[in-house]
């Protein structure tokens, strides 16, 4: 595996990202001089006799919807640039690891164990998504997946740390089967 392809791919990824950044910025400035003048991007700019509107600068909002349209094709390309460049990134770090893992003797990972995994979290996710929203229905639905995210994300972290408590104690020769045996009450189903 050729480490300094990805770096490269890694570099770009990170240059398009930036861009995006900028990007968006500058759109999200176009969209803030439309409504500083008075208009949204998709209002009309005539009356409904068909003549320019009076009440606002015609000519400086169409400039300005002119080089919205521009930076908006422009977003597009740029995401599809993104698109290409993760899936290159992305290939390069699989290679890598495929690599990597042979070289050490270790398991590939079952992609379908690792696809039944993603669904179980992304079940718990929409799960507690759902609960979030009826239990605020004000709340915002980005704002109720991120807080769904971390409480799936919490709850698998409680969930491995006895676990992983209960490992490092046979690892050292300390705690008996009872302590051990308490560790797991939580996760046992009666």
């Amino acid at each position: 595996p050729d480490m300094r392809g990805q770096a490269e791919a890694k570099k770009e990824l990170q240059r398009l990202m930036q861009k995006k950044a900028t990007l968006e910025t500058e759109l999200s400035g176009l969209k803030q001089q439309l409504k500083n003048m008075g208009v949204g991007v998709n209002d009309a700019l005539v009356d409904s006799g068909g003549f320019p509107r009076a009440d606002v600068d015609v000519h400086g909002i169409l400039a300005i919807k002119n080089a919205l349209i521009k930076r908006q094709n422009d977003h597009v390309e740029l995401m599809e640039q993104i698109e290409t460049s993760m899936l290159e990134y992305h290939s390069l770090l699989k290679k890598e690891g495929t690599a990597s893992s042979a070289k050490k003797g270790s398991k590939i990972v079952d992609t379908k164990k690792d696809a039944k995994t993603r669904e179980n979290l992304k079940a718990a996710v929409l799960e507690a998504h759902a609960q979030i929203l009826k239990e605020n229905p004000s709340m915002g639905k980005a704002e109720a997946l991120k807080k769904a995210m971390q409480a799936v994300h919490e709850n698998n972290k409680k969930a491995t740390q006895p676990i992983q408590a209960n490992e490092d104690q046979h690892g050292q020769g300390q705690g008996n089967d009872q302590e051990n045996l308490e560790n797991l009450k939580p996760f046992l189903i009666e």
